[in-house]
């Protein structure tokens, strides 16, 4: 077999598929999460590689040694740096999917942004003291370990959300006189309680 009839074979049966998946709105919804962050994962990439400074001893050279005091009396902003962009991705993806899920459905997006939100750490966040006087928790699947999570709730907020709006599931009317922004807030909230049970 030859590259001709190779390559003719792949656009006659591979492009198709090829062509139907990159117009599913899901995996659309996906790859414009992630484009969209890009300027977030660059930025603590950088930060990843400035604060991996060579482990160097007095027989460094000046930059190196330089770069090792810089990184050792910064370590905590790298620290921070790091996990607000790197270590929180799988919740910045969940945003970023029901954004666009919603977008393309011509729904506003925040409420089910919130919702989303909601649903994914209550699905990560694995409490260790909550009260009125502090709360700590467990936050290490914020990372890319929660991306599997993320996508799924993601998906399923933003699509069971846009279902229950369209088909006016549990809707609370209310007189014309109430502000529009407000009947949306009324409109949302049995489809809210729905989400946040399930």
């Amino acid at each position: 077999m030859n590259i001709q009839s190779m390559s003719v074979s792949m656009e006659k049966y591979v492009m198709p598929l090829a062509d139907k998946l990159g117009n599913e709105i899901h995996l659309r919804a996906i790859r414009d999460a992630f484009m969209s962050l890009l300027p977030i994962t660059f930025t603590g990439g950088i930060a990843a590689v400035l604060s991996s400074a060579p482990s160097v001893d007095a027989a460094g050279t000046g930059i190196t040694l330089a770069w090792a005091r810089f990184v050792e009396s910064n370590s905590m902003i790298f620290s921070w740096i790091n996990a607000l962009t790197l270590g929180a991705m799988s919740l910045y993806i969940c945003i970023g999917i029901i954004h666009f899920l919603c977008k393309s459905r011509k729904i506003e997006s925040f409420l089910p942004i919130l919702l989303g939100v909601c649903g994914f750490l209550m699905l990560i966040v694995e409490p260790m003291s909550l009260g009125w006087d502090g709360k700590m928790a467990e936050l290490s699947y914020m990372d890319g370990k929660g991306l599997i999570p993320a996508m799924f709730i993601s998906i399923l907020t933003a699509d069971l959300y846009c279902y229950m709006r369209k088909r006016d599931f549990g809707k609370i009317s209310l007189p014309d006189t109430v502000p529009a922004s407000l009947s949306d807030v009324f409109a949302s909230i049995v489809p809210g309680a729905v989400l946040m049970v399930i």
